[in-house]
């Protein structure tokens, strides 16, 4: 390709991604809103397919070649095409598509409980029992079955429903312990990384496109925009599972060693993009993070000092001191330091290397205070082994997310540039009602299980009175709450590509942006139409996502990970 032909290019990608204000802070609550609402769905679609299933062929339809084929089109319908569609095509009507969500899953709901009476004789004439053929063997239905059943259908039954490695060949010891350590908050967690994961590899490729909204770009100082949250996610993600969250001693400079280690491969990833750069002259706004620092520089930063703090304070004073530093990082805002970094440092001669990167430095202290804030948030969370407590967990997040969207209004507006408290609030707020939305979903399908359980077993079945089944599903919901400290075991019907994102997130990441340079040195993507747009991005997509389920389909784990990416996932058993 000629240089002039690549500069000219460059040019009018900067103009393209320059000067953006984003938008409204209620737009970006809907496409969170909307994915939390697809997840959803994609667990009502698997339990709806679960309740028609024929039950005298229970092994057959739980092997794993066919469990995997389902597990991938329900997700691409459900959750990875949808997802696109309100970034691109659908952004435009973004209030009535989570309307249609909503009434989508009402549907489903209804679907479910008109359906399940009529499953009432799977246990009689075929021999099966009527739970097994709702979920795939049991438990108790693995311990009186074959070893053919054990090894190709209720190993597969089980690692859809507990975070564990389930090799084959596992005995039964072993999968009644996994069974019993699984609990549904670190499936809540796994679908909320899995969600930003996939959204935040989505939009680095679509903002290049006309079809992708602009003010869902980044905004050029401060603002509202969907791509803004994509750091602040990230750092929330790896506070979700960071060791500190469950420690109760400070650290050692030994685990500081092992942290900087660790973050090796972030600073690589990070020298590694500042190279590819240079050297294809491609074209990457220095106003963002700086010349020579970038999205894995900041990660490393975090992480590192996330690790250095412990050595000095108590993990569990850690939100403490995360708003003492957001306090002094916001009053040295105030005192000039904002301007200075917006305009002031571009006009000092002599250059070097914290003058090049100020924008990336400086927020690094706004989000190392996000990072410590959401630790402890996630110790609260770890602690929650029962669906009442979550319940109450979820409730509360969700109070003191609305009382931190009204709070905005007190502040100037977030810059993700620098990580003012503005952007720490607001990414709060919207990660809490996230996590609040998923945990309400996962509960509610809980219930809908328990209510499909039982009404097998109930005189009601026999009814064909939708009013009493509705009022029977109430009362599960109200009267039926368990209140037992036993730690409870992950619901079935989450979606395995969440899980496969996880199990290899920085794999599945760089290679997103691989393909995403790869796209943008071959064509000029800010000239191609609606149309082509959408098709390159759900090709894109659907790579991803098939090179993602492929390597968990094996077990195939690359080494290029944060180790922190990796410890919610569920690994799912090899063929015979």
């Amino acid at each position: 390709m000629p240089r002039h032909f690549r500069m000219d290019k460059r040019v009018a990608h900067e103009i393209f991604v320059k000067n953006l204000t984003g938008s409204r802070s209620v737009e970006v609550f809907y496409v969170i809103a909307c994915c939390a609402a697809f997840v959803f769905i994609d667990g009502l679609v698997r339990c709806l397919f679960r309740l028609q299933r024929p039950a005298r062929c229970p092994t057959d339809l739980n092997s794993t070649e066919f469990q995997t084929k389902f597990d991938f089109l329900v997700d691409l319908v459900a959750i990875t095409l949808p997802m696109l569609c309100i970034i691109t095509i659908f952004s435009a009507w973004l209030p009535y598509v989570l309307q249609a969500c909503f009434l989508i899953a009402a549907a489903l709901i209804l679907m479910i409980l008109s359906l399940a009476p009529r499953k009432n004789s799977l246990g009689g004439s075929s021999g099966v029992d009527a739970n097994d053929a709702l979920h795939g063997p049991s438990i108790e239905s693995i311990n009186r079955s074959t070893d053919g059943l054990l090894a190709q259908g209720a190993v597969k039954s089980i690692n859809r429903s507990i975070d564990g490695i389930v090799a084959q060949g596992a005995t039964r010891q072993s999968i009644n312990q996994a069974a019993t350590v699984a609990s549904i908050e670190r499936m809540i967690i796994s679908q909320y990384r899995g969600t930003i994961l996939l959204l935040t590899s989505l939009t680095i490729l679509a903002v290049d496109f006309s079809v992708f909204p602009r003010w869902m770009a980044k905004t050029e100082v401060e603002g509202y925009s969907v791509m803004d949250i994509g750091v602040g996610a990230f750092v929330i993600a790896n506070a979700l599972v960071a060791p500190q969250a469950k420690e109760n001693e400070k650290s050692t400079l030994r685990m500081l060693r092992k942290e900087i280690g660790e973050c090796l491969i972030l600073m690589v990833l990070g020298a590694g993009r500042f190279v590819s750069v240079l050297l294809t002259d491609y074209q990457a706004p220095e106003a963002e993070y700086g010349k020579h620092w970038n999205f894995f520089c900041t990660l490393a930063f975090v992480k590192i000092f996330g690790r250095l703090a412990v050595v000095f304070v108590h993990p569990r004073h850690l939100a403490v001191f995360g708003i003492g530093c957001l306090f002094l990082y916001e009053s040295a805002l105030h005192q000039g330091w904002y301007d200075f970094v917006v305009e002031g440092s571009a006009t000092i001669k002599e250059r070097h290397f914290i003058l090049d990167n100020l924008s990336g430095l400086s927020s690094c202290v706004g989000f190392s205070a996000l990072f410590f804030i959401w630790t402890y948030i996630a110790r609260e969370l770890q602690t929650k082994r029962t669906p009442l407590s979550l319940l109450q967990y979820g409730v509360m997040r969700c109070l003191y997310s609305f009382a931190l969207m009204m709070s905005l209004q007190f502040f100037p507006l977030p810059s993700r540039r620098l990580a003012n408290t503005s952007y720490v609030l607001w990414t709060t707020y919207l990660a809490m009602a996230f996590l609040s939305a998923l945990i309400f979903s996962r509960l509610l399908l809980i219930y809908l299980d328990h209510y499909v359980q039982d009404i097998r077993q109930a005189e009601v079945a026999r009814t064909k009175s939708i009013a009493k089944k509705i009022l029977l599903f109430v009362d599960t919901l109200l009267l039926r709450i368990p209140k037992d400290e036993e730690p409870l075991q992950s619901a079935a019907y989450s979606p395995g590509l969440l899980a496969a994102l996880n199990f290899n997130a920085m794999p599945f990441f760089l290679l997103a942006n691989i393909l995403t340079g790869l796209i943008n040195l071959s064509s000029d993507t800010t000239q191609a139409s609606h149309l082509s747009g959408f098709l390159i991005l759900f090709v894109y997509a659907a790579t991803l996502t098939s090179f993602s389920e492929f390597l968990f389909k094996l077990r195939v784990k690359i080494p290029l990970r944060l180790p922190s990416f990796s410890a919610l996932s569920t690994v799912r058993p090899k063929r015979d």
